[in-house]
């Protein structure tokens, strides 16, 4: 009987198919990450930058835990975790807005709070958390050297960052491989894109819509707070579907150790250069948000 392969299989053998044929790049030493790392904190937390950061929302705020201590995804070998969170607020919502009102340095993003989450751990077991759970939540996560989550950087680790203190908060920082950024980097975009359009290109896959599951179907924050049990249960299954997404999206792009060094020191140098163009002509506009100009040089 013939046995076709899989959509992993064929994606991976055309990503190395798609790989230009020249002598790659040598991949920085891990002495050369530190020291960039080391460069992009001084940078970052020069009185310029940390000036202009509240006028930008404190959008770049995860920025201040980069540093010469290299991300531990860098230097483990173990198998990742998985993650997703689905928050209770919208950044939108009044609830949001009284907050940062009562705490103009509180970035809006962590008073949006955590609804619930779902942990794929290392060996696939599937755990769910709401935000009565929120600290052993985190405290999970800390338990794996590399936890790929999907814009958790800027997102989901600061909204878990209103449920500890600074130090758990960059604890959490040196374990997040941010699939969003690797694969910009990994398929050579300029800018990142939504999981679901990854999700349908790569995997032939979407995101769970929610209509599917709830009538009427708002936001997911709002379906939560309804909180009849058929809202809660479909909220859980959407945060559940997306994890199982960038499980599989990180399973059919993962890349070697030395893909991975060259990755880090990419996205040192895009998140620089990101915020410097926000620096140098005011707020730009959400679409624009993600760019990075210097995609190519490091293809």
């Amino acid at each position: 009987m013939l046995t076709l392969p899989s959509a992993r299989q064929l994606l991976s053998t055309l990503l190395r198919a798609s790989a230009p044929t020249a002598a790659p790049a040598p991949s920085p030493s891990l002495v050369e990450l530190r020291r960039q790392g080391l460069e992009f904190a001084e940078w970052f937390h020069s009185p310029t930058v940390q000036h202009a950061l509240p006028a930008l929302k404190r959008r770049y705020d995860y920025l201040r835990h980069v540093g010469a201590e290299l991300p531990l995804w860098l230097l483990s070998e173990a198998p990742p975790a998985y993650t997703d969170c689905e928050t209770l607020w919208m950044p939108t919502d009044a609830s949001v807005r009284e907050a940062v009102d009562r705490n103009p340095r509180m970035n809006p993003i962590r008073a949006q709070r955590l609804a619930v989450a779902t942990l794929i751990d290392g060996v696939g077991i599937v755990s769910e958390w709401d935000e009565s759970r929120a600290v052993p939540f985190v405290d999970a996560l800390l338990r794996h050297a590399a936890v790929i989550s999907y814009n958790g950087l800027s997102f989901d680790n600061v909204v878990l960052g209103a449920y500890g203190d600074e130090a758990r908060e960059r604890r959490l920082h040196a374990r997040t491989l941010d699939l969003m950024y690797w694969l910009q980097w990994r398929l050579k975009q300029a800018k990142v894109r939504k999981l679901d359009d990854h999700a349908w290109e790569l995997l032939r896959k979407r995101k769970l819509p929610l209509t599917s599951l709830v009538h009427p179907a708002e936001s997911v924050p709002a379906v939560f707070r309804r909180g009849r049990p058929e809202d809660v249960l479909a909220v859980r299954l959407y945060c559940w579907h997306d994890t199982e997404l960038l499980r599989d999206l990180w399973e059919a792009t993962k890349g070697t150790s030395m893909e991975l060094r060259s990755f880090y020191a990419w996205w040192l140098t895009s998140q620089r250069e990101r915020l410097q163009l926000e620096l140098s002509r005011g707020p730009i506009r959400a679409s624009e948000a993600h760019t990075t100009p210097s995609l190519r040089s490091f293809a």
